[in-house]
């Protein structure tokens, strides 16, 4: 019974050891046009501006459905006090418009403009969608960059901390040597579990825009940059040119403009045609028609209420418009500035990197032919991890700057 029991409780468990990990989820490469495709398929804000683009494109039809005729088929059974039988009618009315002061067209070409003001908030609603996932792609691989950085140098101290430990511990320095470095190994573990975890909060920042699992594992490559513009006034001007806000703005001015003719058609009169057949199917049924003619003479002053009221609203939306193109000037502006800086400090990281690199080179060497002491090579070995720390963080914000003046101006892609 036991040596069952044994035998069992062995294969169980070899079976278990045997067995793949179900729950373990694979890495997922991703490229940062995938990503951006990922993002755009399953974005909330992209699928909402895609609705309402829908919704506006239903409103031309159903303004220009006004210009057709329209047909109703009315029953009616009454039952007349003291009638042995019940009475019924049944009429076929047709009306056609013939004019309404401009009304419908006005609505028309309205709904025309508000359905390409959506269409250009839905292409800026994509932009802004592809420049948040652009940035939290570099955050991504800056806190990636960074965290190896910090893994390669908690690992040279390690070996160098073996190294010090191999000398002479009769000897005082030899001593002070040791307790130097496990206080910077202990200071750069720490920095290294504090950019771990930066890293896992910018990698769940990516995977909630990717709609992904949150400890879904990333693998991301480096991406080449895209072409800015080179003078400020260029800039200013693809700005005003191609920010689809903008153009919405226009739009939207352009809807107030037609607002007004709405608004002043209801003081204009009313014809159309009117056919009525009745009492169908009966031996009395007779139809006729009638041209109708009917306008506003007195309604306390509502009609011209509604024009002030269009007139006001297209005020507003000009102040809006100049409102707009005035903070779009501002925004390209900045983000050209800081653009220009980040790539001088980048380039001014990358000459501080190689002058560190060449200096700690020296200071190796100064110390294997006994010229220089062990805290020497530990300051110029600070000197370096800073150096490539700060060539890291500049690297990255030189490309969040470029992505963020492309966004400004217009430029940035949508589809890759």
């Amino acid at each position: 019974m036991n040596f069952r029991r044994t035998f069992f409780c062995a294969g169980i468990t070899l079976l278990c050891w045997g067995a793949p990990n179900w729950g373990y989820a694979a890495p997922l490469a991703l490229t940062l046009p995938e990503s951006i495709h990922l993002a755009l398929t399953r974005s909330h804000a992209v699928k909402i501006a895609e609705l309402d683009a829908a919704k506006a494109s239903l409103e031309i039809k159903r303004n220009k459905a006004t210009y057709w005729p329209t047909v109703s088929m009315t029953h009616e059974h009454t039952q007349i006090e003291k009638s042995p039988k019940p009475e019924y009618g049944n009429y076929l009315t047709a009306k056609l418009p013939l004019s309404d002061g401009g009304r419908t067209k006005s609505l028309v070409m309205q709904s025309q403009e508000f359905y390409e003001g959506a269409a250009d908030n839905l292409e800026h609603t994509k932009q802004q969608v592809t420049a948040n996932t652009m940035l939290a792609y570099y955050n991504v691989l800056q806190a990636k960059s960074r965290e190896d950085l910090a893994n390669q140098i908690v690992e040279n101290l390690n070996q160098h901390l073996a190294q010090a430990k191999l000398q002479d511990p009769a000897k005082a320095d030899s001593k002070k040597n040791v307790l130097r470095i496990e206080s910077k190994l202990a200071q750069a573990r720490q920095n290294y579990i504090r950019i771990h975890n930066e890293r896992q909060l910018v990698t769940s920042q990516l995977t909630s825009l990717l709609q992904i699992q949150p400890d879904q594992e990333l693998i991301l490559s480096e991406i080449p940059g895209q072409s800015t513009p080179e003078t400020l006034d260029l800039a200013i001007q693809t700005a005003l040119q191609q920010r689809n806000d903008l153009k919405q703005a226009r739009k939207e001015q352009a809807v107030a403009q037609w607002g007004i003719k709405v608004a002043a058609s209801n003081k204009r009169p009313n014809i159309y045609l009117l056919f009525v057949a009745s009492d169908l199917w009966l031996p009395e049924q007779y139809w006729y028609t009638t041209v109708s003619v009917s306008t506003n003479l007195f309604d306390a002053g509502r009609s011209n209420i509604q024009v002030r009221q269009a007139s006001l609203e297209e005020a507003r939306s000009q102040e809006y418009l100049e409102q707009k193109i005035e903070k779009i000037t501002q925004e390209t502006r900045e983000a050209f500035y800081y653009f220009q800086q980040a790539d001088i400090v980048m380039k001014e990281a990358a000459q501080f990197l190689a002058k560190s690199t060449e200096d700690y080179e020296v200071a190796v060497l100064e110390f294997q032919s006994g010229k220089t002491t062990n805290e020497d090579l530990l300051n110029s070995y600070s000197t370096l991890t800073e150096a490539k720390t700060n060539h890291i963080n500049t690297l990255y914000d030189y490309h969040k700057c470029r992505v963020h003046l492309l966004r400004v101006t217009g430029m940035l892609p949508v589809t890759w």
